[in-house]
């Protein structure tokens, strides 16, 4: 988990800050010092934001303002911005157009539903982002580029991750036969659901429930790839 350095610059930053809204405080003490997640939402989401210079606070402000009932957490060199639902269906177009607006070159992470189950969590994907992902050449990146450099990378490190981006998704079998079934014939949705023999609806009430879960649209090619290889190593 954190290290002690990071752990005691949270409780430095909590003594000197005064907070007008409490949930970053809660959030603070739940992700680094064992406090409980204050929040009947069982799931949350997240963004992080990577500035590499310039004036970052009017993104901020107005990232804050776009996804409503957020908060914003600076952690070590990057900001968290947490939110609850998803409010915008093509995040990645709109973060693009945000750079370009404000011409200020900045990283996106965007994550999928986490659970709030353990506060660990959130500690794995923040790592395999900063370890993986804050290059230069991913201005936006999710769960699927996650997958990927993580497999290149760390085997291990994925299979950590599986149950934490999968969320209701881990352990459906029906799913990984989907998934193989799609990849075997050509993204063809009938034709898959006859290889393995389930009804075509069924199929697509997976296909959706995989897309709210993990945001891994299975109809497109990477995205299937993603998910296949997420449960390479189960």
């Amino acid at each position: 988990m954190w290290s002690q350095e990071a752990i005691e610059k949270i409780r430095k930053r909590l003594l000197s800050l005064q907070f007008t809204d409490m949930r970053i405080k809660t959030m603070y003490e739940y992700l680094f010092l064992g406090g409980p997640f204050v929040d009947d939402d069982k799931y949350y989401r997240f963004i992080i934001v990577s500035f590499k210079k310039g004036n970052h606070k009017p993104i901020l402000k107005f990232l804050s303002e776009l996804f409503h009932d957020s908060f914003i957490l600076e952690i070590e060199d990057n900001y968290v911005l947490f939110y609850k639902e998803q409010q915008i269906d093509d995040i990645k177009n709109l973060m693009l157009s945000v750079m370009e607006d404000f011409s200020l070159p900045f990283r996106v992470f965007v994550s999928s539903k986490v659970s709030s189950d353990n506060p660990k969590n959130f500690y794995l994907l923040y790592k395999a982002y900063c370890d993986f992902l804050n290059k230069d050449y991913y201005a936006f990146s999710s769960n699927k580029e996650l997958i990927f450099e993580t497999f290149q990378n760390s085997r291990a490190r994925l299979k950590e991750l599986r149950p934490i981006i999968l969320n209701n998704c881990y352990n459906d079998h029906q799913i990984v036969l989907i998934v193989e079934a799609l990849i075997n014939n050509d993204l063809n949705i009938s034709q898959a659901a006859n290889e393995i023999y389930l009804h075509r609806n069924t199929v697509n009430n997976k296909i959706d429930l995989v897309y709210q879960e993990t945001q891994l649209n299975i109809k497109h090619f990477t995205d299937v790839l993603a998910m296949y290889l997420l449960n390479l190593d189960k």
